[in-house]
């Protein structure tokens, strides 16, 4: 986990030296169109949020609602 200010949006630089090493599996799906959706799934032992991400082939959106759904129903994130 990187620390607080590694990734300082005031600074471009920043986020292109460090941004492939968390977030090494979101470039794949933004650049071949293949859905992708994180979803909120609670929070650590430090309150920091923690986060499920789910992929589908090309077409496959129906696929990831559901699941999505499903966490958020359980999990009722929405409500902390």
């Amino acid at each position: 986990m990187p620390q607080l200010g590694t990734l300082d949006t005031g600074r471009p630089e920043s986020i292109y030296q460090h941004a492939s090493v968390y977030s090494a599996f979101t470039s794949v799906h933004n650049v071949t169109g293949m859905p992708a959706t994180s979803v909120p799934l609670g929070r650590d032992g430090d309150g920091l949020p923690l986060g499920v991400q789910f992929a589908a082939d090309l077409g496959g959106e129906g696929l990831l609602l559901s699941p999505a759904a499903q966490l958020e129903q359980a999990a009722s994130w929405a409500a902390t």
